[in-house]
């Protein structure tokens, strides 16, 4: 009698590097894990490239930290 053929399954590597637009798409507690694995640097956050504007753009730079940072 021919033996049973082995299945064998894809191995997958767990994720170390992640871009910004992907985490925008995890579920609120796989995100809260994966941000905290990017704080302690288990993981790598990709950086965006940096995207020239032109000087006539009328829309003005806003910048996160003013906002959060009392001025004075």
């Amino acid at each position: 009698m021919p033996k049973a053929k082995e299945i064998t399954r894809p191995h997958f590597v767990e994720r170390t590097h992640w871009h910004p637009y992907i985490l925008q798409s995890l579920s609120s507690s796989r995100f809260e894990r994966v941000a905290t694995k990017i704080l302690r640097g288990e993981y790598i956050l990709l950086k965006l490239p940096d995207i020239e504007r032109s000087p006539d753009e009328d829309v003005p730079i806003i910048d996160p930290l003013k906002r959060i940072i009392p001025q004075g």
